[in-house]
């Protein structure tokens, strides 16, 4: 059948779909296949902005139905591949993609589970709008198993802690005493040199 050819990435990195295939998944190329294009060949698109790697990933799962990662950077090709897969309006993909990150998630490899860190989700949240149930899943990966030191000196983008911080405070239990401020607002003041020095609070 019918091909088409999309240059993807900075580097142009070119590759040749067939046409019948990725319109039957994708609503972007469905409408990107343009009527007067029917007797013009090639057919090109270009996605300037978009991952190679991640295109590659989408064409492993096109024609093959697997989705190809390398161990060193799982969650962030992944969630690249997600990205990929919401501007090509492909819910199919975007699902096997769901998928996977789950199941990376939930499978000791080497004595671990892998989770995204603050690259993973800094892609994913660029990538996709704030309804996405992608973003959902990674803050809810933080809020059930996320430990202190996933914050790295890299920390996540601020709209994934605003939301992070939404969920812990739904999840917490309320801390059972009394309210340290109450009777005791010492403990919020401003020490002098003086206190300091003697050891006063």
């Amino acid at each position: 059948g019918d091909t088409i050819e999309v240059i993807v990435g900075e580097a142009q990195s070119v590759f040749h779909v067939h046409e019948e295939l990725v319109c039957a998944h994708s609503d972007f190329f469905k409408t990107a296949i343009k009527p007067e294009w029917a007797e013009s060949y090639p057919k090109v698109i270009h996605l300037p902005e978009d991952d190679p790697v991640a295109f590659l990933c989408y064409m492993q799962w096109l024609y093959c139905k697997q989705l190809p990662t390398s161990k060193d950077d799982e969650c962030r090709q992944l969630a690249r591949a997600y990205a990929l897969g919401e501007k090509l309006l492909d819910i199919d993909f975007k699902n096997d993609v769901i998928d996977a990150m789950v199941a990376k998630a939930s499978i000791f490899v080497d004595g671990i589970m892998k989770f995204p860190g603050s690259d993973a989700i800094e892609v994913l949240y660029y990538g996709t709008p704030e309804s996405s149930p992608a973003r959902r899943l990674f803050i809810e990966f933080w809020t059930f198993v996320g430990k202190e030191e996933w914050m790295t000196d890299q920390p996540p983008p601020y709209e994934f802690l605003i939301d992070l911080s939404k969920s812990l405070l739904r999840q917490r239990p309320r801390p059972h005493g009394d309210r340290p401020w109450i009777g005791f607002p010492e403990l919020y003041h401003v020490k002098t040199d003086k206190q300091i020095t003697e050891g006063k609070p």
